[in-house]
């Protein structure tokens, strides 16, 4: 079935952060907004910041820079161990943005 017509309740539910699973418990992950930016720029994409509507990954109050991200990391990490997955979000394609490189690479250098 094309997901694009599934409700926003079955989109997500495969998802680690918002599925039934039990993945979300065995191990934490943050996610890091840091791409704005779209290489398609599909007229029917609506990407907003702090949609009421829209609670899965990708939206966002706001785009953090890259050593931003790093900064926040250190200071999850230091309140939660049990992080092990740092993912780069949107509300933008993520390999369309410089910015999602350079954040792996630091994340990566420092942890």
């Amino acid at each position: 079935m094309n997901n694009y017509r599934k409700p926003c309740g079955q989109k997500v539910h495969g998802h680690p952060c918002f599925g039934d699973s039990e993945s979300h418990r065995g191990f934490g992950r943050i996610h890091l907004p840091v791409a704005p930016g779209c290489n398609i720029k599909c007229k029917y994409c609506v990407r907003r910041h702090d949609c009421a509507n829209e609670s899965r990954p990708g939206v966002t109050s706001r785009i953090i820079k890259p050593q931003e991200a790093v900064n926040r990391v250190r200071e999850i990490l230091s309140k939660e161990p049990r992080i092990s997955v740092a993912a780069v979000a949107g509300p933008g394609d993520a390999l369309a943005n410089p910015a999602t490189f350079e954040t792996l690479r630091l994340v990566n250098q420092e942890f």
